[in-house]
This record gives structure tokens, sequence and C-alpha cells, in this order.
């Protein structure tokens, strides 16, 4: 079932306002899902947080260097360097990369002044039935028809920002495979203050650099007026799972040949989207 979401800089050892952190008050905040992939790469996203909550960008270092072990407590990469996110977010956080080799819940832990600072993420199976088949980097798009202004194919609203955003004239396979293309799937009515935050509003910022590029914007649930409670899977929009996603947003960079180049889970910035989006234009 999915989750609903319901900058950069050196090494320092305080953030760049100067401010003291307390190394005896820090935590790892998680702003990723309850699992990822063996053998696939995850991007994992985290937050330095101490007991008022999550620390502002300012008060922060620019860049952690993290460390990960496996199950079985080996270290199996060092040196990763996490990057400090804050880029059109409320809120900021950190993300770096790594490939599993297996099932298993991994540790990682990195060095803020002088703490140790510890998490852990949960490693299943790739096909494993948490996982629904999804499309990943590498895969081709599907040519997904989703809802635009003359058809909305029962999605009400079609679009949860205030005002409506200008991305719902065209479909997916209106485009796809005759030009680059981005897919932002998520719902703007709930990622206002929230971890995930407005990456509709972050994404509206940046198209015009990118004038080469179709945006399109697919919400999450059919109707969020009269979701379930529990979420089921009958609230949830058709793209969520003809992409088979298990969370949201995610942002997708296609090429011009249809071949996703890359994507973005649960938390970006604008940095990572033009990150993102320069592999389509390459």
């Amino acid at each position: 079932m999915l989750a609903a979401c319901s900058g950069s800089g050196g090494d320092s050892e305080a953030g760049p306002s100067g401010a003291e952190l307390d190394p005896n008050d820090l935590s790892i905040l998680r702003f990723f899902g309850p699992y990822f992939a063996a053998e696939q790469t995850a991007r994992i996203p985290f937050g330095l947080s101490d007991s008022a909550g999550l620390l502002p960008a300012d008060a922060v270092p620019g860049n952690l260097v993290v460390s990960v072990k496996n199950p079985d407590g080996d270290v199996v990469a060092e040196d990763l360097t996490a990057v400090l996110h804050a880029d059109g977010l409320p809120r900021p956080y950190y993300a770096f990369e790594f490939t599993p080799a297996s099932t298993g819940f991994y540790d990682f832990t990195t060095d803020v002044d002088g703490a140790e600072v510890i998490s852990q993420f949960s490693v299943i199976a790739a096909d494993a039935p948490e996982i629904a088949p999804r499309v990943d980097p590498g895969d081709e798009m599907p040519a997904l028809v989703t809802p635009t202004v003359a058809d909305g194919l029962g999605v009400t609203p079609i679009c949860t920002r205030d005002p409506i955003c200008p991305l719902h004239d065209q479909t997916v396979a209106d485009v796809v495979g005759n030009a680059p293309m981005a897919l932002l799937v998520a719902t703007p009515a709930f990622c206002q203050t929230v971890i995930c935050g407005p990456v509709l509003d972050v994404m509206l910022g940046i198209m015009d650099d990118y004038p080469d590029v179709s945006f399109v914007h697919a919400e999450v649930f059919t109707n969020p007026e009269e979701n379930s409670v529990p979420l089921s899977i009958e609230d949830f929009a058709p793209v969520v799972t003809d992409l088979g996603l298990p969370y949201e947003p995610a942002f997708y960079a296609v090429g011009g040949d249809g071949v996703v180049r890359d994507r973005l889970d649960y938390i970006f910035d604008a940095d990572d989207m033009r990150a993102s989006l320069d592999q389509v234009i390459a």
C-alpha cells in the first residue's frame, strides 16, 4: 500500500549561523519509507533533529560523512557523502546513495560535532510482495493516460493545488517517447506542511529553465474528500498502481527516447530536481 505524504556546502562542526550543536541532543529523523530493495541503489534521505524537532538548514553542517553496516554488523560502506538540501523546501534534509547487497536491517551512522548519530533502514528482496512491479531508472516509462482538464478520468480534483497548476493539458502518453519529460506524482493539498514539502511548487519554479522538457503532474488520490480510513487501494488514482508506487511523492525524469533516467522519492528540493532534469537534456 502506498505510504502517502498525508544547497550544499562544505564540512563544518557548526551550522552556518554559528549556533553550537549539542552532540548529546542529536538524532536522525528518517525521511523515507519502511524498506528498500536488495541489489537496487537506494537514495536515503534524512534530517538532523534535537529534542525541539528538526534542525534548520543554518544550524547544521553542509555535508555529513556516512558509514553503513550490514545486518551482520560489518562495515560495508564508508565515506559516503550526504549533502544538505534545502532549496525551495521549508525543511532541510540530507541524502546519500547506497546499494545493499542482501536483505535485513542496516545501520548507518554519521559524526556530528564529535558525536556519533545512528539510524537504521530495512532491506527486503526485490521480488517481495511488499514491492509491486515498479518503474525504475533504465525502464521505459509506460504510455500512461493521466487526467487532464479535458478528461479527468474520474479523478476529482485533477489537481489539489490552489490555484490549479498548468500541468494537466496533456497526458504522459502524449509526450513520452517524443520529447524529454518530467512526471511528478504528488498531492499538493497534503504536501505543504508534512515531510515532503511543496514539491509541486518547487517544480513549477524551475520549469522555465528547461524549455525543452514537457512537465506533467498527476494526483495521488481519486477523490481525497472520500478517502477510506484506513486507506484502501481504491482510494488511489490509476497512476499509482500503474507505476507500482508504494509511496509518494515521486518524480521521474524521462529521456526523449521514453527511458527513465532518474527517479526521486519521498522528499526532494530544486537542486535534486535540476540534477535529474540535467540527465534528460544532456
